[in-house]
């Protein structure tokens, strides 16, 4: 892009100051519709004639794409760490060769491969294989499928789970049956079965994974009108402050009064290398979005839903929404509530 990213706030900001000094909405705020005011601000304004939006917007879909290439890189630069067995460096590295990786390519499929082998050596066996999920996803290229299965079962083994390390072994099993493989690997792989089946061992992990956000509850029990507040609140209303909220005795330090889930939230941009785009978590393990390099996900469920509520709109955009402040978050609600809903709603209204 030839032109910065500017702040598109202050841009609209100024182009309805403009369009109010030019007597746009003097004879239309009385008894027109929303709909109309809103046409003649468009009809005035020339937003997209302001060079920097009118680049962006040119060359949005192309900031923060997937490449192969960069993938392949940091897939490589990770190998070399593996390889010296600094593992937690090496899945770094492989992680944002993740990110990178374009959706369901080869690429992607060996990353993830290469994330679950280094996962595995530090002992995070629910990881590794959440990780070969991803890989039989994407379309396991035939060259990993047998060791992709062999580590599958030896996770499970690690793991306590029999019945599942059994049925693992049953597919590498059959897998193997025709593979074209050396026959001394072969004959290894059958050995390191076959004394899987003989012992079933249970290790903890080396490394403690982030413990789940613990949501308070609210003190003196719950309020049978209020549901998501405190017994001790109650709800007034007079003709000069409107409706409120009251405490029926003295609140202490650290009492819990309201807890509830927000409808929509934005998580600043500070913390999208750290955090989780939808629950906000910490980080354990990141997951990619299936469009851009910018967010990650702390799972392919939080991704998921991430993209079906707002990301499919906002993952373009999100440079220019960053420069909006609050009015992000005001977008964000737009979207999760579903713009046929409030349509709706506005018609009914009118």
């Amino acid at each position: 892009m030839s032109a910065s990213i500017g702040n598109f706030q202050f841009e609209l900001e100024s182009s309805l100051e403009a369009a109010k000094s030019a007597g746009v909405f003097s004879n239309l705020l009385k008894d027109k519709s929303e709909d109309v005011i809103l046409e003649a601000f468009k009809g005035h304004t020339k937003i997209k004639d302001i060079e920097w939006i009118a680049v962006y917007f040119e060359n949005c879909h192309k900031l923060n794409t997937k490449s192969s290439e960069k993938a392949s890189c940091l897939r490589n630069e990770g190998n070399k760490l593996f390889q010296k067995k600094k593992y937690r460096e090496a899945i770094s590295k492989y992680t944002h060769a993740i990110i990178s990786g374009p959706t369901e390519t080869e690429e992607l499929a060996f990353a993830y491969g290469n994330r679950s082998a280094a996962l595995y050596r530090i002992g995070l066996y629910e990881e590794c294989l959440s990780d070969i999920e991803e890989v039989f996803s994407c379309g396991s290229p035939s060259a990993l499928q047998h060791k992709l299965l062999q580590r599958k079962a030896q996770c499970m083994n690690h793991l306590g789970r029999t019945a599942e390390t059994n049925l693992c072994l049953g597919e590498l099993q059959h897998e193997l049956e025709d593979l074209d493989l050396d026959a001394d690997k072969k004959g290894n792989i059958l050995s390191e079965m076959a004394a899987l089946q003989d012992r079933h061992e249970l290790r903890g992990n080396t490394m403690k994974a982030e413990k789940a956000v613990e949501v308070p509850e609210v003190s003196y029990g719950p309020n049978s009108v209020l549901v998501q507040a405190s017994g001790l609140v109650s709800l007034n209303s007079s003709k000069t402050k409107g409706r409120f909220l009251t405490a029926s005795k003295d609140v202490k330090a650290g009492d819990t009064l309201i807890v509830e889930r927000p409808f929509a939230a934005v998580l600043l941009p500070d913390h999208y290398p750290t955090h989780c785009h939808h629950c906000f978590q910490k980080l354990n393990m990141a997951y990619p979005c299936r469009q851009c390099t910018m967010v990650r996900y702390c799972s392919t469920v939080c991704a998921t839903l991430s993209w079906d509520q707002y990301h499919n709109v906002e993952c373009r955009y999100l440079q220019l929404l960053h420069s909006v402040g609050i009015a992000h978050l005001s977008l964000r609600v737009v979207l999760v509530a579903g713009c046929r809903y409030l349509l709706g709603k506005h018609s009914v209204k009118k």
